[in-house]
């Protein structure tokens, strides 16, 4: 059993666990009982496919956005100092950000939910963007890094074309290597 629920540090190990969602795997006897014990805590169970490396899969991917989203708002909390008056304004905004950004991809999935500079192709705002994150280079480079994927994105549902597509990837990747 394998709860997909962020329990983060010092909190009541328990409360996150109540009905959240449970991956399974094992035999058939050990998948009726833990679906028995996850139902029994209001859970929602589902069962890993069976191939080798799904369980290294499952919980690669749930770390790379659970760990990647507190690391990416950590490192949005650092751009944003030097931008907003009172600090204290920052997380609020942010998490007002993350909640409809959540719900907007998933109720229309990524590619309709993806906004910003680089879904536009708006080369001009990319450098301004990448301007802003000089003075915090790990930021910067996720912006590279997660820029690639919002390309693509942006260009699989028809918001820029192959050869913006091809301009702001060259952009980023030379700016990726600090030119």
């Amino acid at each position: 059993m394998h709860p997909l629920t962020p329990v983060p540090a010092g909190a009541e190990e328990t409360s996150p666990l109540h009905r959240s969602r449970y991956a399974l795997e094992g035999d058939a006897r050990a998948l009726r009982a833990a679906r028995q014990i996850v139902r029994g805590i209001r859970g929602t169970p589902f069962v890993l496919a069976g191939n080798s490396g799904a369980a290294q899969a499952y919980h690669a991917g749930a770390s790379l956005l659970c760990g990647g989203l507190v690391a990416l708002f950590h490192q949005t909390e650092r751009v944003l100092a030097r931008s907003f008056e009172d600090a204290a304004e920052i997380r609020p905004a942010l998490a007002h950000l993350v909640g409809n950004t959540l719900w907007y991809t998933w109720t229309a999935g990524p590619q309709r939910a993806l906004t910003g500079a680089l879904s536009r192709g708006s080369e001009s705002l990319v450098l301004g963007h990448l301007q802003a994150l000089k003075a915090i280079p790990e930021a910067r480079a996720l912006y590279c890094l997660l820029g690639e994927t919002m390309l693509e994105l942006a260009h699989a549902r028809g918001s820029i074309d192959s050869a913006t597509r091809r301009r702001l990837l060259r952009v980023l990747k030379r700016e990726a290597r600090g030119r």
